[in-house]
């Protein structure tokens, strides 16, 4: 599996994650609200895993939000079999190494496919 693929199902978890910490919050702001009016100290304890496990969404929820997802390109290099000019285009279905491809723009001779590759599409 590519390592874009394993962000876009890291980024499906977002919604998940708001939701328990979201509730984790309901849940610990319920419990200060017990211990302080019962003065019990069993609601105390509870109230710190509470906060405990809300801290531990929020966390990997920023953890979630931070990941940035990116996008490439995929290119080929033509190469000239005579004087060595080489261009990079767009890769398109098909294509293989050593593969003939059109004619060399200086010398006329006949170009072939030298290498495939992806690159990482810079964001401005």
């Amino acid at each position: 599996m590519s390592l874009e693929r394993i962000y876009e199902i890291k980024k499906q978890w977002i919604p998940v994650y708001a939701l328990l910490l979201a509730v984790a919050l309901v849940v610990t702001i319920y419990l200060v609200l017990v211990y302080m009016y019962t003065q019990n100290e069993d609601f105390l304890m509870y109230t710190m895993l509470s906060l405990l496990f809300s801290l531990y969404m929020g966390f990997n929820l920023v953890k979630l939000i931070r990941i940035k997802i990116p996008k490439y390109s995929y290119v080929k290099v033509l190469k000239c079999s005579q004087c060595d000019h080489t261009i990079t285009v767009p890769m398109k279905k098909g294509d293989y190494l050593f593969k003939e491809e059109g004619t060399c723009p200086k010398c006329s001779s006949k170009m072939y496919i030298a290498a495939l590759y992806k690159e990482e599409v810079r964001r401005s």
